[in-house]
């Protein structure tokens, strides 16, 4: 999705954009393990964010993602965005599955 209008006569992808397809290719990497099946996610951390490259008309963005650990409803990795090969955007990524995570929260007295 490139936004015309984003910087005139300067069409990119911007950097909010980039960053939730970071995110949701790092969801695809768990949400189908047998306990996550039909839940919902939320985002709980983004960590070393980084743009190194601008991504424009005709790019094609491949991203590579990986869960390094899924514990109690937490699910940490990251995830790296490429276009020619090339490292465009990277991200160290916490995302939260509620409906597991309640289970393991410490209830109010």
């Amino acid at each position: 999705m490139v936004f015309p209008c984003h910087f005139v006569d300067n069409p990119n992808v911007p950097g909010c954009i980039q960053l939730e397809i970071l995110i949701e290719m790092f969801i695809m990497s768990f949400i189908t393990l047998p306990e996550c099946v039909g839940k919902e996610t939320a985002d709980a951390r983004v960590n070393n964010l980084i743009f190194k490259k601008k991504i424009v008309p005709g790019d094609t963005l491949s991203v590579v993602a990986e869960l390094k650990s899924f514990s109690c409803g937490l699910a940490r990795g990251n995830a790296k965005g490429y276009v020619n090969l090339e490292l465009a955007c990277s991200a160290d990524l916490v995302v939260v599955v509620p409906d597991l995570l309640k289970n393991y929260t410490p209830s109010r007295v």
